[in-house]
This record gives structure tokens, C-alpha cells and sequence, in this order.
């Protein structure tokens, strides 16, 4: 029993040892389509039920072996807030993800070592840049209240995400990668959001169900502890 015991620390200290790991932060610009009070009059800015807010993540790496593909599993949360004086209203909206990242250096496809970006040979640029897309599904947890009126409803919808980003190897342990991403969810529901606008004629609200389009601008910490 004692064996068996000393053989499972030895694994999990060995595993925690070679770990690739990530954390990440970003601000979430948010546009869903459908969630927003539109005014009669053009003097009049549109109320958007859903706002803009942090996210942060913490993934895990490994790549392919022979090309500089890499793959990020990532699970993420986002928090965002939006505030209707229209209608007294107030949003809270969470939305929590798993991503799955997949990065391609194009401009350093085949690589030179199964290595960290510092410890890798050419200009900082060609060796750091890739093309991310990212497939993902996300619970959004969806809450509104107007002056006595509460509207909460949750939903499950797939996504998918594209962008850009540059690892900076700061030393073989330490990658900083600033990224840059768009993200779409055709379709989420919220269920009663229609009942938000309490019957004020000068304003429409769209639909309850919408597609969302997302810009992320964020920064990634990566480490390899296996060096």
C-alpha cells in the first residue's frame, strides 16, 4: 500500500513538473444584435442589454511534433454589466467557456527545436506570430432587473473564435503573448428579455434570441516548467 502510495506522489509530482501551462486576461467588447432598445428617434443612442466586461483564463499546451502546431484547451470566464436608464434596468451577464485554441506559426511552420519562442532561432517576429482559431461552447448565465421586474434565464451555445497573436519569450520558462481575437455565437436565448422594455412605446426591443459577436484584446502568461 505504502508502494503503491510513493509510486502515485512520484507521478503527480512528475507530471506537475513537466507541466505547460497558461493564464490569461482580456477585456471582452461584446455585440449582440437582437439585445438592444432602439429608439423611435435618431437623437437617441441605442441601450444595449448586454455590456462589455474581463475575462480571464488559465489553458493548457502541447503541440505536434514535427510542425509548430500547438493546441491551448482552455477554460474561460467572462463578467459583463450594463446599465439601461430607459427602462431603471441593470444586466449582469457571466459567461463561462471552454475554448479550444489552436495555434499555426505560419511564418516558422516547420520550427527548429521542440523548444520555448526564446530559445528558438530567427527574428523575434517570424518565430513569435500565429494564426489562432478556436472553436468553443459557452454557458451564459443571463440576469435583468427593472425597478421590480427580473428576468433570468440560462442557455448553452457553440461558438467560434479567430485571431492573432505573438509570443515574446521572456526567458525559457516565461512566454508573454499579447493576442488579439474576434469570436461569433450564432444564436443564445434569453428567455423573457421581452418583458424588459415594460411597455414603453419609444423604444423596440429586437428579439430574445440573438447572435453575439465578440472582440477580445488580451495578454497570455505562459510557462514551461519542464525546462
Amino acid at each position: 500500500m505504502r508502494k503503491n502510495g510513493l509510486i502515485a506522489i512520484f507521478t503527480l509530482t512528475t507530471l506537475s513538473l513537466s507541466a505547460q501551462f497558461g493564464i490569461n486576461g482580456a477585456y471582452r467588447l461584446n455585440n449582440a444584435e437582437q439585445w438592444k432598445l432602439t429608439p423611435f428617434s435618431s437623437n437617441q443612442e441605442l441601450a444595449e442589454f448586454l455590456g462589455n466586461g474581463p475575462a480571464v483564463g488559465i489553458d493548457y499546451w502541447f503541440r505536434l511534433k514535427n510542425v509548430r502546431i500547438e493546441f491551448l484547451p482552455e477554460l474561460n470566464a467572462g463578467f459583463y454589466h450594463s446599465t439601461i436608464s430607459e427602462v431603471d434596468g441593470k444586466s449582469s451577464v457571466g459567461q463561462f467557456s471552454f475554448f479550444f485554441n489552436t495555434n499555426i506559426y505560419f511564418l516558422n511552420f516547420k520550427g527548429d527545436c521542440d523548444c520555448p519562442t526564446f530559445s528558438k532561432h530567427g527574428p523575434p517576429l517570424s518565430k513569435g506570430i500565429f494564426f489562432q482559431l478556436s472553436p468553443g461552447v459557452s454557458y451564459w448565465n443571463l440576469d435583468h432587473t427593472s425597478g421590480e421586474l427580473e428576468v433570468k434565464a440560462d442557455a448553452t451555445a457553440f461558438n467560434i473564435g479567430a485571431g492573432l497573436g505573438l509570443d515574446i519569450g521572456l526567458s525559457d520558462l516565461v512566454t508573454i503573448t499579447p493576442v488579439i481575437g474576434l469570436r461569433y455565437t450564432p444564436s443564445v436565448t434569453w428567455d423573457g428579455l421581452s418583458k424588459a422594455n415594460g411597455g414603453i412605446k419609444e423604444w423596440i426591443l429586437g428579439d430574445e434570441t440573438s447572435n453575439i459577436f465578440q472582440t477580445n484584446l488580451g495578454i497570455r502568461l505562459g510557462f514551461r516548467l519542464d525546462q
